[in-house]
């Protein structure tokens, strides 16, 4: 989760399906859907936010490239994300 100036205030890294289906069983140009849970800190202030979704090698961290990466990171940039209380 990220603020209005990029920063980054929290986030999560788990393997997708829990490791169950491993990323190499995958098919190319498979839609692959997956649940992430994020707890939000009481003190985080209603606003804006985005979300930056990526994927990365397990062995190396190296983050895995997007085909087009507006990010500059090999991330996939959501949102606006709007949060209230």
């Amino acid at each position: 989760l990220r603020d209005a100036n990029n920063n980054t205030l929290l986030g999560a890294d788990h393997q997708p399906y829990e490791g169950t289906v491993p990323t190499g069983s995958w098919r190319i140009d498979a839609v692959v859907r997956d649940v992430v849970h994020l707890t939000l800190p009481p003190d985080l202030p209603p606003d804006d936010y985005k979300l930056a979704v990526g994927m990365y090698r397990l062995d190396t961290l190296e983050r895995l490239p997007l085909l087009d990466d507006s990010s500059g990171e090999n991330a996939l940039l959501l949102g606006p994300v709007s949060i209230s209380q």
